[in-house]
Parts: C-alpha cells; structure tokens; sequence
C-alpha cells in the first residue's frame, strides 16, 4: 500500500556547543524536540585536541539522561586535513535508522559530553542538525 499521507519536516534547526576546559564532562544540551516531535540528522564534532577521545551521547526524557552509547573522536578531528567525526554513526549507535536518524520525541532532548575533560587551551566543537515536525 502507497502512503498517500506523508508528513514532512517543517523547520530546520541547527544547534553549535563548544566544550573547553571549564565545562568538565558535564552534558550539554545538542537538541530539544519540538511539540509534534523532532528528527536528528547529523551531529558533527570537530576538535584540536591532540588525541583522540570518546563522546557520549544521552537521551534525555525530561526528568532523567540515559547514555545511548559512546563514538570515537579522532584526534584533530575536523582541522586541515582530517575528518570531520559524525556521531550519528549506525555502527556505533545500531538503535538508529538506516540513515543514521533518530526521532525525538515531544518533551524530550538529545545531550552530549566528551569522556573526559579537555585540556586548557583546546576546544571541542559539536553541531547537531535536526527537522521539526
């Protein structure tokens, strides 16, 4: 059967967090369902931190966070010449669907954190992109 319904994202959003030294490993909040619920595409992590280092990313239902899983960041990851890291990596978070997506649902939030706290002078940057409903 042929869905003759389909439901559409109606606004893009694009969220930015930078961790430094000062933030510790204290999650921040990447994104916010809207009313009608929220889709996650892409989280972006760049970096000049000389090593590499996991993120970890949370749901978040409003009351409580609970770890989703934790993806590997490359060191430099981002700067000239290396790779951008996508935290959105089905091989790593295998709840997500096959685009690598996931739906927030009303209410409820997506957070993230590094595993450790980054050393003075270097910064981690975070870019979600997302579509609500």
């Amino acid at each position: 059967m042929t869905n003759t319904s389909p439901i559409f994202g109606k606004t893009g959003k694009v969220i930015a967090e930078t961790f430094t030294v000062s933030d510790g490993v204290t999650p921040k909040t990447i994104m916010t369902s809207s009313e009608f619920g929220t889709k996650l595409t892409s989280i972006g992590v760049t970096s000049d931190y000389v090593s590499g280092f996991f993120m970890e990313l949370y749901y978040n239902n409003g009351a409580s966070d609970y770890l989703l899983g934790t993806v590997p960041v490359a060191a430099l990851a981002g700067t000239s010449g290396y790779q951008t890291t996508n935290i959105l990596d089905v091989s790593y978070l295998t709840f997500l669907d096959a685009m690598g997506h996931a739906f927030i649902p009303d209410g409820s939030s997506v957070k993230i954190n590094p595993d450790r706290t980054i050393d003075t002078g270097y910064t981690v940057n975070v870019i979600a992109f997302g579509v609500d409903y």
